[in-house]
């Protein structure tokens, strides 16, 4: 009896520490957590956290971090050292399912990267990207 009456309120506690921890997070990725900010130059550069796969890697959001101005975009991801794209090279920012995105390069060394945020196809069209709509 002493065991029931120790476990309900720490079941109790758990339950509603997991629905605030839940809420909290879904509220940040509804809010996109896309932030521009300016280098000393007076450029802008927008930053999104989101979700990343290269080839058989994935981290899901919030882990990787994409940030693009007009010129290039760098995607830094766990384990793997920043990957930095030329706008130059790519061709088109296509759709892939599941609000997923991918840069389609004429020499296809970028074609395994996918990233998905919520606005981030919107924010790379405000930049000058070619995305597809």
């Amino acid at each position: 009896m002493a065991a029931v009456r120790f476990l309900f309120p720490f079941a109790f506690a758990v339950s509603v520490w997991t629905v605030l921890i839940t809420a909290i997070r879904w509220r940040q990725r509804r809010a996109g957590l896309t932030v521009t900010t300016l280098r000393p130059d007076g450029s802008a550069v927008v930053v999104v956290r989101c979700g990343a796969r290269v080839g058989w890697v994935s981290a899901t959001w919030p882990l990787a971090t994409l940030s693009f101005d007009e010129s290039s975009a760098e995607l830094r991801f766990p384990l793997l050292s920043p990957m930095v794209v030329r706008r130059d090279e790519v061709i088109r920012v296509a759709r892939r399912p599941r609000r997923a995105w991918r840069f389609e390069t004429a020499s296809g060394r970028w074609n395994h990267i996918s990233f998905g945020a919520r606005g981030v196809g919107d924010a790379l069209r405000q930049s000058g990207w070619p995305v597809e709509r």
